[in-house]
Parts: structure tokens; sequence; C-alpha cells
């Protein structure tokens, strides 16, 4: 199955996909609006982490990535779901409050290597 992905800012997308299917011959504005949420293939998934902005300094930033985040990402359980409640607070109208905290942990092993491509690649400006 299929699990890459395209991620990157909508200033991203629009700099980049939408000008280069603009530039195709036999795109109209709806196959515009379409193209940007799938590119050869591959899903679009638009994230406000990611660099946007033309007068955002993307030296040395990653402004898009590609791949598969299931290969390189886990998610740890940091503490157990915690469940607390006290009837107390709305003792006078016969209510119990409820209350559930959880904490967890996602963590992306991604390789060190600028040659060596791993799970996520990612497109660097230089400049």
């Amino acid at each position: 199955k299929k699990t890459a992905k395209l991620y990157m800012s909508s200033g991203a997308r629009d700099a980049v996909l939408t000008r280069l299917a603009a530039s195709a011959n036999g795109n109209d504005t709806l196959s515009l609006q379409s193209a940007v949420s799938r590119w050869a293939g591959y899903e679009v998934v638009l994230t406000p982490t990611l660099p946007s902005g033309a007068n955002t300094d993307h030296a040395g930033r990653a402004v898009m990535l590609f791949g598969s985040l299931k290969q390189v990402s886990h998610f740890g359980d940091r503490r157990a779901l915690e469940l607390a409640w006290d009837s107390s607070f709305g003792f006078d109208r016969d209510q119990l409050t409820l209350r559930a905290t959880t904490r967890f942990d996602i963590v992306h092993d991604l390789p060190k290597s600028t040659t060596v491509a791993g799970g996520v690649v990612g497109l660097v400006l230089n400049t």
C-alpha cells in the first residue's frame, strides 16, 4: 500500500504545485483546484508548521517533505489514562465532574545523512 505523502504549507503549494499545474497545457480552473490535493498520484497534506510566505527566511529549512511518516514515527505512551471525579463541585445540582488526562510523545527517527534517503526526504533551500 502506498503510504507516502507530500507535506507542505499552503504557501509552498501555491508557489510550486499550482504554478507547475498552471504552466501545463490543457488545465482550466477546475483542474487546478483539484490538482493541488493530489500530485503525481500522491496525497498533498497541508501543514502550517512548514515555512510559508515570501518574507520567511527559507535558508537551510525544509519547505516540503515527501515520504511515509508511518515508517519513521513512533507513538509513545508516557503516562496511562488517569480518571478523576469530584462530586462536591456540583453537589447542589446532583452533578459529577469527571477529568481524564494522559501524556504521550511522538518521535520521528529521521536519518542524519544528507546522501542516504530515509522514510522521509525534504526539499531544503540554500538561499
